[in-house]
């Protein structure tokens, strides 16, 4: 499993091979979690995801989508950052010190990015999975205004996070009922068209996860 174990290592983020024997693979962490920025991470991720929504909704419009699994392999390499972040902060009351952060806000930096990085995953499962179904169904100018409507909810959503505004945030709370009876009528609609039924249920766990995000500015 040699070859398996050196991409995973190649996929970690300041993780490098140091040496390889028949028996043996030696790693080494050259990463030091005390001069990361979390903030700046979070927002690493959050541009990437939005890179990820427009570009989906450019191609679903167009009718052809483009392979972003690129753009998702750098959200899961900057989540696992932070994770482990999280775990060392759990385990060594000094790192939280050291990087002036609580226990409690590692914890919910660490809750943000996770929906982050679910958001992620579900519009880059919609392109590969609709990727050579789309240009044949010509469906494309139904799903993207719901895209659109998604979009617009994560990035307000994403506002009302940074700037701490609990009144947006309760606005926004509102629209999710909206958005998901949107995403089931065009789902009744056309539900018999290939790709449409999966990629309104991971347009749904969107909207599920951007909610996630806002309950953490009000609550």
């Amino acid at each position: 499993f040699s070859r398996e174990i050196k991409e995973e290592v190649r996929n970690l983020v300041a993780v490098e091979i140091m040496e390889h024997t028949k028996n043996e693979i030696l790693v080494k962490d050259l990463l030091s979690l005390e001069e990361i920025s979390i903030k700046d991470m979070i927002r690493r991720m959050d541009i990437i995801t939005r890179a990820m929504i427009s570009n989906l909704k450019s191609n679903f419009l167009e009718g052809k989508l483009q392979n972003i699994d690129h753009l998702d392999y750098d959200i899961n390499r900057i989540y696992f950052v932070i994770l482990r972040a999280l775990i060392h902060g759990l385990n060594d009351p000094n790192f939280t010190s050291l990087i002036k952060l609580e226990q409690s806000q590692l914890f919910s930096y660490w809750n943000i990015s996770n929906s982050i990085e679910i958001i992620a995953d579900q519009i880059k499962e919609i392109s590969r999975f609709c990727s050579d179904k789309l240009e044949k169904t010509k469906v494309g100018k139904e799903v993207t205004p719901l895209i659109s409507d998604i979009e617009n909810m994560y990035l307000e959503v994403m506002k009302a996070y940074y700037t701490n505004d609990v009144e947006l945030a309760y606005k926004l709370s509102s629209k999710k009922k909206d958005l998901l009876t949107k995403c089931d009528s065009l789902l009744e609609k056309q539900w018999k068209i290939p790709c449409i039924p999966e990629t309104i249920c991971k347009l749904k766990n969107v909207v599920d996860e951007a909610h996630k995000i806002i309950r953490r500015v009000y609550s």
